[in-house]
């Protein structure tokens, strides 16, 4: 590989530690529905939609600082836009008086997040099995992961769609799970490419 060549690739790394953030900023949301209860649930939905908004601008900005995986199919895109579009979206809402927009069930929304969230990695895990990569078994492990808890969730066993607190911060750890893992794939990845091609220059 050309000088030039190793340098833009070297460009690209910041984009994993994006995804970590994203994570953090979840597993944090996740573990405050769960010890404050009596939040008020007016306060619950506003943090909502920050959160959908933050970590969806967060896993949109990493895929992108990630120059490299533009070029194959990814999970974590159009999630991104979704959260973004979704979260941005009810914040306007609240600020623009005259725009009417249905009512946030945090039951509904968790269900519907969920739902595209298999939907989107089924089709990732689809798209690199094409491409002979051995990356398609993370995404369809998670796409089954998923599709469990969509099913535990509608089904209301162990009580997470009566308990929409409880039903959100669970999902809220497993999406950033989610991130944490294509994270450190990314970094373990990068680092294995980056000595790949050190040593190369050096030849």
């Amino acid at each position: 590989m050309s000088n030039g060549g190793y340098k833009c690739f070297k460009k690209r790394d910041f984009g994993h530690f994006l995804y970590f953030a994203a994570a953090v900023c979840l597993l944090g949301i996740g573990v405050l529905l769960l010890i404050q209860q009596d939040i008020g649930y007016k306060d619950i939905l506003t943090g909502l939609k920050i959160t959908m908004l933050i970590c969806g601008a967060g896993t949109v900005c990493g895929y992108f600082f990630n120059s490299r995986t533009r070029f194959r199919p990814c999970w974590t895109l159009p999630m991104g836009i979704f959260l973004t579009f979704i979260g941005a979206g009810y914040i306007a809402a609240d600020i623009i008086k005259p725009l009417t927009t249905p009512d946030l069930n945090l039951s509904s929304v968790v269900l519907l997040i969920i739902f595209l969230n298999v939907t989107l990695l089924l089709s990732t895990s689809v798209q690199v099995a094409a491409l002979k990569l051995r990356r398609w078994r993370y995404y369809a492990a998670y796409a089954i992961a998923n599709m469990i808890y969509l099913v535990l969730m509608y089904t209301d066993i162990f009580s997470l769609r009566s308990n929409p607190l409880v039903g959100c911060a669970v999902f809220m750890f497993l999406l950033s799970i989610q991130l944490i893992i294509e994270g450190l794939i990314d970094l373990i990845k990068f680092e294995a490419a980056r000595k790949r091609y050190a040593s190369a220059e050096e030849i």
